[in-house]
Order: structure tokens, then sequence, then C-alpha cells
């Protein structure tokens, strides 16, 4: 450690006269080499994605050599001034220097501490969220420093958050604080993450369940301002997202259960409480279903994947008015229930998963209320 006379002086010396840069020679590794092309590729471009592909290629093996020195005298640098040393690298203007200097601090209250001070610099933020979060997250405290430094950067730039989602949208740990980040953002930050995630990502894995869990845990009046801005979204997205599936020949064998189940059936609630509405979307499903099914398909596989697709969407449409199905009294619904009792039974030797006679029996419950 540096003597304590001159820590301060000597200190914001040493800092400044330190700059990273990465080269390689003629006689380097061709990945290397290519390593470095993507890393200016992606500065000069201004492109984040190809930053990151330099950054983590580099954390897994590849990380330049650093003066052993340095991170002492960052520990010496906060303690002797914890917001010069946050301005002093936060001003770097660079991602790279943020992601070298963050790297070289083992103290993980440093960075959090660095998570509640404030900035407009979105993509330190951005930075300082993926290291506390991909470093220092064994524990429950990484929790809140990062929501802090997401919501941070995801307020003040749209396409960092865009990218973020894509980044950590199946991170375990990330998902165990996503609706606390969420459930802070406005309308803007909203609905660009209901255009970002992918909807028809099924839910057997643990990253669906506490997704589903922390959205359930929403207090009604914030899960209601949330799903009122981007029910609409939601599901034109997710109806996107089954017709993209039917196009490309997407394997479905069972009814889909996406990691977002209540985000979307919260969104088809309030779009189609009234009944008339409701009708009419099942009976458009109903239609999709007939006219797919008749179809020539190249293979059973692609027959019967398309058949559990359109059936996705009409199990979920049953769902939403599950207590109240009884009360719609309406021909064109009695029709595309007939329809759809019809279609189960021709097809019931495509029901060959674990739990399949209870689906059925639970469908066919519904439509003869």
């Amino acid at each position: 450690m540096l003597e304590d006379n001159k820590t301060s002086k000597t200190v914001w010396e040493v800092l400044g006269s330190i700059h990273f840069s990465f080269n390689v020679d003629e006689c380097a590794e061709r990945v290397d080499i290519e390593l470095l092309r993507i890393l200016n590729e992606g500065r000069n471009e201004g492109d984040i994605n190809k930053i990151y592909d330099f950054i983590e290629t580099a954390e897994r093996g590849n990380q330049p050599i650093i003066n052993s020195e340095v991170p002492q005298i960052l520990e010496d640098a906060y303690k002797t001034d914890a917001r010069r040393l946050f301005r002093f690298i936060e001003s770097k203007k660079d991602i790279v220097d943020y992601w070298t200097f963050l790297s070289l601090i083992s103290d993980k209250h440093i960075i959090y501490s660095f998570a509640d001070m404030e900035s407009d610099n979105s993509y330190f933020f951005f930075e300082c969220a993926r290291q506390i979060l991909t470093r220092f997250s064994n524990d429950d405290s990484y929790k809140s420093p990062c929501t802090s430094a997401i919501i941070k950067f995801a307020m003040n730039d749209l396409n960092l958050w865009n990218c973020w989602t894509k980044k950590f949208e199946n991170n375990v740990k990330y998902n165990r604080i996503i609706w606390n980040v969420i459930s802070k953002l406005e309308s803007p930050q909203l609905l660009e993450y209901s255009r970002t995630i992918r909807l028809i990502e099924c839910f057997n894995n643990e990253t669906g369940r506490i997704h589903q869990e922390g959205f359930l845990k929403l207090g009604a009046k914030e899960r209601d301002r949330i799903i009122l801005t981007i029910a609409k979204t939601i599901y034109d997205q997710w109806e996107s997202a089954l017709i993209e599936s039917k196009n490309t020949g997407k394997y479905q064998n069972n009814i889909l259960f996406s990691k977002y189940y209540s985000v979307i059936l919260s969104s088809m609630e309030l779009l189609f409480s009234e009944d008339n509405i409701w009708a009419a979307e099942m009976e458009k499903y109903v239609q999709f279903l007939e006219s797919d099914i008749e179809n020539w398909f190249s293979s059973e596989t692609k027959h019967f994947s398309v058949f559990f697709l359109n059936l996705t969407n009409i199990y979920y449409l049953l769902l939403v008015k599950e207590n109240k199905l009884e009360v719609i009294d309406s021909n064109r619904v009695k029709t595309s229930f007939e329809k759809i009792e019809f279609l189960l039974t021709k097809y019931e030797c495509y029901w060959l998963f674990e739990d399949a006679s209870e689906y059925i029996s639970r469908i066919k419950n519904y439509l003869t209320y």
C-alpha cells in the first residue's frame, strides 16, 4: 500500500497514467487476430454486441496482462475518495475501459456502491450491472445494486435495455430480480421489453418458474399497470411467434406453456374481457385449426406440430373465460366448441405426451360447460 501522506496525490496520478490497449503480433494465433478485429469493428461501428463478443471471449481465458499493483491502487483510491474513483472510471467513455477497471476490483461492495451513484453514463451502468450479475451473485446481496444499475441505463437508453434483455433473458439470477426492475420502469421501457422477449420459449426450465413466481408476487396495482401498458404488444408478439413457428416447422408435440405464460394470459384476460371479442378470437383460432389441419405437410411431425400450436392459443382462450363459460350463450361459441371437440377426438392419436389424457379431459370439460 502507498504511504498515507502521499496516497491522495500518488493514487490519482498513477490512475491517470494507466491506459489499456489491445494489440496482437503478426505471428499471433488467428483467433486472437479475429478477436481484435471484432473489437475494432465494434468500437468503430458503435456495436455493443461485437464489443461484448470480445469482452466475453477474453473473460473465458484471454484477458490482458495487467500491472499487479493496479487492483491495490484502485482500492486505495476508493478509500481516499469513493466518488472521485467512480467519476474517474465512468469518465473514460469506453466500454472496454469500464470492463477492465471494474474487473480489477475484487471487493464487490465497491462496485455495489458505484451502482447507487448518480450519472447519465448508461454504458458504465450496463457494465456495472453485468459484472455484479456475473461475478457477485452468489448470495442475495447482488439483487439491490444490480437492480439499481439496470434501472439507470434502461431508463436512459432503450437500445441498451433491449441488448440487456436479449443477453440475460434466460439467466436464472437475473430472473430473480427481473420484476423488481420492470416494476420501476415507465411505458417506453415496458413496451421495449414486450417487443424484445421471446414469447415462444417453453416453460420447462428454472427460469420459467422463477419468472412466473416473480410476476405473481407483484402487487395487483403494479401488475395491472404493467399489463395495461404491454397487453396489446404482448398478444401481437405472441400471435406472430405462433405463426412464425408454424411457418418454420417448429416441433411441438403438446400444449406449449410459454415461459411468459402468466404475462400472456394476463394480457389476454384484459384484451378479451368482453365476451363478444373473446368469442370472435376463439372463432378465428378454430378456423385456423380447421384450415391448417387440412393442409398438406411433408411429414406427420409437421402436421401435429401445427395442430398443437393452434390448439395452444385455443387452450389459453379457454382459460381466460374458465369461470365464465357458462354465461356465454352464443351459437357461434357452441359451434366453435363442437368443431374443437370433433378435432380433438379425430387427432387424439397425437396426444402422446405425459399427462395428455388430463389435458384432453380438461379441454373437453370446458367445451361441455
